[in-house]
């Protein structure tokens, strides 16, 4: 990206001095305007192949979001498991013996199940919630880049509109400078400043894994003290 701002900053400023010291005042100006269109037309490639590659990173970006968001839920599900692991192998050897076991233990240790699986939707939701939070935050740091890289696109399509003004203009030398100054301005600032924000956003989405998986360990202490109730509540069934 820097090389090739740089290129493009070369470019405007090319388009200035020609603008400014290689256009006659009395002369004809068909042939000024022809190159400053060729020289527009090179810089405005430029910019928009580094722009698409800035706005690829991004989508790629938002992307990763929902894998990130599923290895959350499934570090959930890989928690409850594993603190179930115990309780359900007491409840798979009663439900594997079941001669002679009274039908009220059954239905009683049925209803511990049916609370098994209410903790495992409790413990999901809970990691879900938290996580969307984070990813609403993330999401609103990093779309306005999206809309900074239209506005730049925007930007330089006008640039193009104001060109061909150009051509009517009684003050030919003076639109000419201005569409390179124009040109010059956005080139100059946008991609670099964009290229800050992605950089960012980079850096942010490792923040953002970070934070997924400790809105998961925070509903750890929960699910564990809900496993010990769920245990006391089996083992009363088979007193």
């Amino acid at each position: 990206m820097a090389s090739k701002t740089a290129f493009i900053v070369v470019l405007a400023f090319l388009a200035l001095q020609v603008s400014g010291n290689k256009i006659p005042v009395n002369g004809v100006f068909d042939d000024a305007i022809e190159f400053a269109e060729e020289l527009l037309g090179n810089v405005t490639n430029l910019a928009k192949e580094a722009l698409e590659e800035t706005e690829k990173v991004i989508n790629d970006i938002i992307k990763d979001i929902d894998k990130i968001k599923q290895n959350g839920t499934d570090y959930a599900k890989q928690l409850v498991e594993e603190e179930l692991k115990e309780l359900n192998e007491l409840i798979d050897l009663v439900k594997n013996n079941t001669d002679g076991v009274a039908k009220e233990v059954l239905q009683c240790i049925e209803d511990v199940e049916n609370d098994i699986s209410d903790l495992e939707v409790s413990a999901i939701n809970a990691t879900t919630i938290c996580a969307d939070n984070q990813v609403e935050a993330f999401l609103n740091d990093i779309l306005p880049i999206l809309d900074d890289i239209a506005a730049a696109n925007s930007q330089l399509a006008n640039q193009t509109a104001e060109l061909e003004k150009c051509k009517n203009d009684f003050f030919v030398v003076d639109c000419l400078k201005a569409v390179a100054q124009n040109l010059f301005d956005v080139i100059l600032k946008v991609p670099d400043e964009i290229q800050s924000d992605v950089e960012k956003a980079e850096e942010d989405l490792k923040t953002l894994v970070e934070q997924v998986v400790a809105c998961t360990e925070d509903v750890l202490p929960d699910i564990e003290k809900k496993v010990s109730v769920l245990t006391e509540d089996f083992l009363k069934c088979i007193e």
